[in-house]
């Protein structure tokens, strides 16, 4: 099939799996933009405020998920703009292609307008870069790209096209991605040579960098540790590979590493590199490093060793496939001294953080004990809502018992604001199970008294701590799959969420009556809930209608001897007839009207309401959460204003 060149960079971002980029058009760049633009909806384009943003996000994403990220930028200062980004995914590792755009064939070399040799000055902080002339051989090129990066230690590619080839045509044929080879080039004698160093060892200690990451040797590695018997260090880019829980686990090296991490490297006989590189950050004094020690290094680079410290024994090659040989082959270690002076220096030696409040490293540590993963949106969530009213599902770890999540394979967290609430988690010293504080389908507390009206003599104690300042409960965002999912609106709304981190889900459950076999997955998304005694309907339609309709049948179920109450408010209280007419609030505070809402449908009960009549609200923004909470209270009973 003929396409142009921008259609087959398009077709190859597809080839490659590719369904995210990030980038900021210009001149040089259009043909591919307008071709992006025709396939919106595989790709998503993410559209940042500047093209170093484009080079950042596309490094991240490329950490968060594992697989490449993808940049593109205009010619000129569109590119270079990208340089930070690329030397940062260059420096620790992280697969990317950077797609740049230049100008015209017959223009380059000449100084010309937003012309510059992208190419040549990424060249030290990419492992490769092209310059595309020729649109025969812009689909390999970028395929070459793609494979480049990915393979043995992964890095950042650029790719620098020129216009005319973007405008070009020629044959375009699909191809599957080539698998990735990641063995190494080592000997027996290699694995001999580390075994001999291992088996010597009266005091080991691992030092763990990104390569067990990027290599998916976590398993390993663990599996290693516990057959060598020997404490575990790491590096911010290592974060992850071991479990930090582990007796064993030490913490970061270097400085901005812990003390135990330090003092154990410098008393240890054997420091075992794993797909670290020796940083200045964690060696210091090179002359003074591990100098007790010999030093076994392996990692897939072998530019990286001898490079910053010498290495008695190294390996070149993938770490899971090392360390797997290594395992095999090794006895069952032991070293009760030393494994004991270390867990001294921990206990001597602790990371400290300010306990006298509830504070974000608290909160971190906790979740990282109780949930099995913390995604790049849910942590983008976090530092935009919380403490607050969001409430976020997470797989949960086997440490949280079945009781308290309903028997579910997730865990509800939320990070309260209130102070009162904080100090009570606090003092606790652990997470809190909270039920709700009323009885089951009935309107959620919002003071103190109405706790004590539904659970007077079910439990021992009420902690009084004000009005609720948001009268609803918090939004819950399902955080387990790759896409958030709001499974119940609140004060954090929708528009919101979606400002943070793009593409957000509704379940149908929230505004629209559920199936018979609906299953609900958070609190509060049953078929009926939030219900006084009295029944609610819902009346919808322009504004004049809603009352005479409402008035209507208030008439006629009073005439039937029932007590009839009209939720209203302030602008349209006046409008209706009725035994009690209670106000919301101002239909320009929804914030006022979901603060109100709880307490007005209690106040129907204390008043001995039969029947109770609303007017609904907008769902933008805020008025969806309220209107959640009235379809709930009704039963999804909504009637039309004649």
């Amino acid at each position: 099939m003929v396409r142009t060149g921008a259609e087959i960079i398009i077709e190859c971002l597809k080839e490659q799996g590719v369904d995210v980029v990030f980038g900021y058009p210009g001149g040089s760049i259009l043909n591919v933009y307008d071709a992006l633009y025709k396939h919106s909806d595989e790709i998503f384009h993410v559209l940042t405020s500047h093209e170093q943003g484009a080079a950042h996000a596309a490094d991240g994403y490329a950490r968060a998920t594992g697989k490449v990220g993808v940049c593109m930028a205009t010619s000129g200062p569109g590119a270079t703009n990208l340089v930070t980004g690329i030397a940062t995914a260059y420096m620790d590792s992280v697969p990317m292609v950077a797609i740049t755009c230049n100008v015209t064939l017959p223009l380059l070399g000449k100084d010309s307008f937003q012309e510059v040799d992208i190419a040549g000055v990424t060249m030290p902080i990419t492992k490769h870069g092209y310059i595309v002339k020729d649109v025969n051989i812009l689909a390999d090129t970028l395929r070459k790209a793609f494979h480049i990066a990915k393979s043995g230690r992964p890095g950042p590619v650029l790719v620098d096209i020129t216009k005319d080839v973007t405008a070009a045509s020629c044959e375009y044929t699909p191809k599957k991605p080539e698998s990735i080879e990641r063995a190494g080039h080592y000997t027996q004698e290699d694995l001999d040579a580390a075994l001999e160093v291992i088996s010597k060892a009266k005091k080991p200690y691992i030092y763990l960098g990104g390569g067990a990451i990027l290599s998916g040797a976590s398993e390993e590695v663990r599996a290693f540790a516990k057959k060598l018997d020997s404490p575990v260090c790491d590096t911010l880019m290592g974060k992850g590979a071991y479990d930090g829980y582990d007796p064993l686990y030490t913490g970061m090296i270097g400085m901005h590493g812990t003390k135990t991490s330090n003092l154990g490297v410098s008393e240890c006989d054997l420091l075992v590199a794993l797909g670290a590189r020796f940083s200045d950050r964690v060696i210091g004094n090179a002359s003074l490093f591990a100098k007790n020690a010999k030093i076994l290094h392996i990692d897939i680079d072998a530019a990286e060793i001898n490079k910053n410290i010498h290495a008695d024994v190294s390996i070149v090659g993938d770490l899971k496939d090392i360390l797997t040989k290594l395992i095999a082959r090794m006895e069952q270690m032991h070293h009760p001294e030393w494994t004991a002076h270390i867990l001294e220096l921990k206990e001597k030696y602790p990371l400290k953080y300010d306990d006298s409040q509830l504070s974000c490293p608290y909160i971190i540590e906790e979740l990282d004990r109780i949930v099995a993963e913390v995604s790049l949106q849910a942590r983008a969530l976090m530092d935009a809502f919380w403490p607050g009213p969001l409430t976020m599902i997470f797989k949960k770890k086997d440490i949280v018992p079945a009781k308290a999540t309903g028997g579910l394979d997730t865990v509800a967290v939320r990070f309260p604001n209130h102070p009162v609430a904080r100090a009570i988690i606090r003092a606790a010293g652990l997470p809190i199970a909270a039920p709700s504080a009323n009885s089951s389908g009935k309107p959620s507390p919002t003071r103190a008294s109405h706790v004590e009206y539904d659970l007077n003599g079910k439990i021992d104690m009420i902690v009084d701590g004000g009005a609720a300042e948001w009268g609803l409960e918090s939004t819950i965002v399902d955080v387990s799959d790759e896409i958030p999912m709001i499974l119940r609106p609140g004060a954090v709304t929708k528009e919101m969420i979606e400002e943070v981190v793009g593409q957000v889900e509704i379940d149908p459950a929230i505004l629209h009556k559920p199936t018979a076999d609906f299953k609900p997955k958070a609190p509060g998304m049953k078929y009926t809930h939030y219900s006084p005694k009295a029944e609610v309907f819902l009346v919808k339609g322009e504004q004049k209608a809603v009352a005479e309709r409402i008035n209507a049948l208030a008439a006629a179920e009073r005439a039937a001897g029932k007590k009839v109450g009209v939720m209203a408010t302030e602008e349209t209280k006046t409008l209706y007839h009725a035994d009690i007419i209670l106000s919301l609030g101002s239909r320009a505070k929804p914030e006022e009207i979901g603060a109100n809402l709880f307490k007005t449908l209690r106040k129907f009960d204390f008043l001995g309401v039969d029947v109770v009549y609303s007017e609904v609200f907008s769902e933008k923004g805020e008025g969806m959460a309220i209107m959640n909470r009235l379809n709930k209270a009704a039963g999804y009973r909504v009637l039309e204003a004649e």
